[in-house]
């Protein structure tokens, strides 16, 4: 995946999914962990629709396992707002973007490159409202 080969990580990611989702369960965090990353590989093949599926199903996973304010709960927030608004799914991405944005500021704080990218897309949405 890292290195760009999203064709061949794509059966490597469901191989290792169905074998977490075997062992541990679909919801458990290491599994939704491997649903999340399945969703990535989806997102960056332009398969967009199944991809947003897996970050709706990761999101309400771990909101369940970890709590809303887990840091992986919060990069589920941030990751599907992403996908939304490339997708110009406007006001919900924008929601997503502030939830993210609002939690990454108390967890990570606000000079943290995470927070600075999120502020920035969500700053980017807004405006895009506007018009």
């Amino acid at each position: 995946q890292r290195s760009g080969k999203l064709t061949e990580a794509e059966p490597v990611a469901r191989r290792a999914l169905e074998g977490r989702e075997g062992l541990l369960g679909r919801k458990h965090p290491e599994t939704l962990t491997s649903v999340f990353n399945l969703a990535l590989i989806l997102q960056g093949q332009g398969k967009d629709e199944e991809a947003e599926a897996m970050f709706r199903e990761v999101l309400m996973g771990r909101r369940a396992s970890l709590g809303e304010e887990h840091p992986d709960t919060i990069e589920s927030v941030y990751k599907l707002a992403s996908l939304l608004h490339k997708g110009k799914h406007h006001e919900e991405a924008a929601k997503l973007y502030e939830r993210a944005f609002k939690s990454y500021s108390v967890i990570l704080g606000p000079d943290d490159p995470k927070t600075a990218d999120c502020r920035e897309a969500y700053t980017s949405i807004r405006h895009e409202l506007l018009e």
